[in-house]
């Protein structure tokens, strides 16, 4: 029943359209920041002194095994592993369990999570940047205790969400709306508070020369974990539900990942907050082989 749903959302006569309209308007994007954004010296943002121009050429090896050995980047990569794996799985799954939950149309939930919580996911990245810069003012800590709690605050606002049982909706046009997406746009806005932070942080923590690399290890693990492992473990754990709840199987299993997954990462990061403030206190300062 799962694989039905997202091959139905593939296959439906607005998915080509929106796909091109949503790249079409990335692209423009992109191209927009690109023009108006100038290009600031290698360096630029890193305290001075610390860069070495004559960086040496190293292995991957090298950077995975100097990486591992700093216990901020290996707590903080946990961090957001758990994070990459609920938002990949919240990404695939919430259409279908608007669909199946909350009687929406295929049109209509991609509307919410594409247009509204696409919206609220914007809006909160910029916010926890701009709130990140402000607080790290008073205590270079803030850069990690963001992430921490804006894990803490999606939580009952994705709890609220998927627990909400279909009731009253919003008419938008020839459009109905469930009250728990109001919920969802909450979640949205807090539950992206993560990113902006630790990539700040991964900047501070690696060395110029290797911050490339560095940034691609993280983001592949990321990836393969949160995109590879997320959706399906959902998946089954829905299926593993459905003898017991029936069609609302997939609300207990987004519930108890959203939980369990931004519960932890709370943790991790808040766990990574001393071997941070420790390692930040000399440029650069992960181990080198």
């Amino acid at each position: 029943m799962s694989c039905d749903v997202i091959t139905t959302l593939y296959k439906a006569p607005w998915g080509k359209t929106v796909r091109w309209v949503s790249a079409l308007s990335t692209g423009v994007l992109l191209w927009g920041g690109a023009s108006l954004a100038g290009e600031p010296a290698r360096g630029h943002w890193d305290v001075k002194g610390s860069i070495n121009t004559q960086a040496p050429t190293e292995s991957l090896r090298v950077l995975g095994t100097d990486l591992m050995r700093s216990q901020a980047f290996k707590r903080i990569t946990l961090a957001s592993l758990l994070m990459g794996f609920s938002g990949y799985g919240i990404g695939i799954w919430t259409s279908a369990f608007l669909v199946r939950s909350h009687g929406m149309t295929l049109q209509g939930a991609g509307m919410v999570m594409g247009l509204m919580g696409g919206l609220a996911a914007a809006f909160g990245a910029v916010a926890s940047g701009w709130l990140s810069d402000r607080l790290v003012k008073r205590d270079a800590r803030w850069r990690l205790g963001v992430p921490a709690l804006g894990c803490l605050l999606s939580i009952p606002s994705g709890l609220a969400f998927y627990a909400m049982p279909m009731g009253e909706q919003w008419q938008l046009g020839p459009m109905l709306i469930p009250h728990a997406v109001g919920f969802y746009m909450c979640f949205g806005f807090t539950a992206v508070w993560w990113a902006a932070p630790v990539y700040a942080t991964l900047a501070e923590l690696v060395a110029p020369h290797r911050r490339s690399s560095g940034v691609a290890i993280f983001n592949l693990g990321v990836t393969m974990f949160g995109g590879g492992i997320g959706p399906l473990a959902i998946g089954m754990f829905s299926d593993a539900l459905t003898p017991t709840y029936g069609n609302e199987a997939l609300r207990y299993a987004l519930g108890a990942t959203t939980g369990v997954c931004f519960l932890l990462g709370a943790l991790c990061f808040i766990w990574a907050l001393k071997p941070y403030a420790a390692e930040r206190q000399v440029p650069h300062a992960l181990p080198t082989a």
